[in-house]
């Protein structure tokens, strides 16, 4: 048997009243998502609703900016030795181009 996750996507149309159709979406997705068959396995292993917090400030940069003193620690899971402590900003200066470095390799650029 094969895992499978239930993707769907969000998107703004000026013509939909996004307040009439959440609670009618989520009543539905919650439904399929959570779905079992007779055996009460499981039919999806996640559900993952694409665009729907696009909204939303991004949280590394609207914590950087308004708590740049923040301590934040930061390592390797399962190398307790290796705990890096350093300010939310530095750590944002930190990611920021590893993230850019990332999505170039995903997109073909080196």
């Amino acid at each position: 048997m094969h895992s499978r996750a239930l993707h769907s996507l969000v998107f703004a149309s000026s013509n939909v009243s996004a307040d009439s159709h959440i609670p009618l979406f989520f009543s539905v997705a919650l439904q399929v998502v959570f779905g079992e068959d007779e055996k009460g396995f499981a039919h999806h292993v996640m559900g993952i609703v694409h665009d729907a917090a696009s909204y939303l400030p991004d949280l590394l940069e609207h914590m950087a900016e308004n708590y740049p003193s923040l301590t934040v620690k930061n390592g390797v899971l399962g190398r307790n030795s290796d705990i890096e402590t350093t300010t939310m900003k530095q750590y944002r200066d930190q990611v920021i181009p590893l993230v850019y470095i990332e999505m170039g390799k995903k997109f073909g650029y080196s």
